[in-house]
Order: C-alpha cells, then structure tokens, then sequence
C-alpha cells in the first residue's frame, strides 16, 4: 500500500500548470486559472430568481456594485 507520500491527486490547470490536491501552494495556480474556475462555477447549484444561474465572478461583482450603490458606499474594498 502506498503511503501519503508516493500517492499523487492532481489537477491540470488551464495554464498548464499542476495543482496538487494533497500538498498545495500558492505557486501551483495562476490568477487566470482561479478567475476560469469561479466564471465556471454556479453559485446556489442554480437555485435563484435569475432566468439562467449566476457564476461566482457574476455573483460576487454584483454583490460589490450593490454594496457600492447602497447608502454609504458599501463596504471598503
């Protein structure tokens, strides 16, 4: 039997990069990479009053141009 070591569980990344799932750095991902993942990943598994569900990166930009349009500006970045 393998030990945790010898075991490999990766990930190839659009840039071409490897992120491995057991033992991960900050090196292993490019910005690009995590902005591609979260405009692929549906927020609420698409349970909304949306026509069609909102990405993370859609949800999360509107949620900051809500906080910046509510009185007082929102929050800080």
């Amino acid at each position: 039997m393998p030990t945790m070591t010898q075991q490999r569980a990766w990930v190839r990344m659009p840039s071409g990069r490897r992120l491995d799932l057991l033992n991960p750095t900050p090196f292993d991902w490019e910005d690009a990479d995590l902005a591609l993942g979260l405009a692929r990943t549906y927020r609420w598994g698409g349970h909304s009053a949306w026509p069609l569900p909102l990405s993370v990166a859609q949800h999360s930009i509107s949620v900051m141009l809500l906080g910046r349009a509510a009185p007082g500006g929102g929050s800080s970045p």
